[in-house]
């Protein structure tokens, strides 16, 4: 069963469709009609639909950096499907036979586009729950959000094999992150952060920027000189070969 004032739209719509399609089946066979509504009329219907739009979506959600694309190929998925109330936590209108099945494509949809360490931590979880979970933790707005991106930011270090262009673009997409999501970070503080997660030969360097610059912080400064450094290092070793 499905919504009484929907169902009777729906069997009006349908009849004279089913007409047109058996009387010219020989000749023009219709293309099959895609549901109008929010969840599917039938078992039937939705694995039509799943067969139609599929039950994949392309991004894999590693965290607030690949949320909101994810989170959009999800909607529209989950709107091809016409599986969209289930995602959000309603069943108005469903036998519990439907329900069960668009809970459990859906469930599959989103596991199947998570990170090992997210799949196991909501495998047993319903499909509006892990959605609901992973809106909280990674969309770009409320304490969850920009307290995941500050512990990132936090932790972030530059690995011996990594540029300093790479650390400094990393770090900035992650400051930024936490901006937009609603965090604040004062300069010094950002700085601070910044330094503690450089390689030693860059932190040396960047102490003596600092020290050069004095009581006046200038944050965009540090970053080209520790770029200076890495030029002019590349140099030495392309000059010694």
């Amino acid at each position: 069963m499905i919504r009484s004032n929907r169902s009777q739209l729906g069997d009006i719509e349908r009849i004279p469709m089913q007409n047109m399609a058996a009387e010219s089946q020989s000749a023009f066979p219709l293309p099959p009609i895609r549901p109008q509504y929010e969840v599917p009329a039938s078992v039937k219907e939705f694995r039509e639909n799943l067969i139609f739009f599929g039950s994949k979506i392309s991004t894999i959600l590693t965290g607030a950096e690949t949320y909101p694309q994810w989170e959009s190929q999800l909607k529209r998925k989950a709107r091809g499907l016409a599986a969209i109330d289930v995602l959000e936590g309603c069943s108005d209108g469903m036998n519990a036979r439907l329900y069960e099945l668009v809970n459990i494509a859906l469930q599959e949809l989103i596991l199947a586009s998570l990170s090992l360490n997210l799949r196991a931590e909501l495998e047993d979880k319903s499909a509006n729950e892990a959605y609901s979970i992973l809106s909280a933790r990674y969309s770009n707005s409320g304490v969850a959000a920009y307290t995941t991106l500050a512990v990132r930011l936090c932790l972030l270090r530059q690995t011996p094999e990594q540029s300093i262009s790479d650390y400094i673009a990393k770090f900035d997409s992650l400051r930024a992150q936490f901006e937009t999501s609603g965090g604040e970070i004062g300069l010094k503080m950002q700085i601070g952060i910044f330094v503690a997660g450089l390689q030693p030969s860059y932190s040396r360097e960047a102490f003596l920027e600092l020290a050069r610059q004095g009581n006046d912080p200038d944050f965009e400064g540090l970053k080209q000189a520790l770029i200076r450094v890495s030029i002019f290092e590349a140099n030495q070793r392309e000059f010694r070969h």
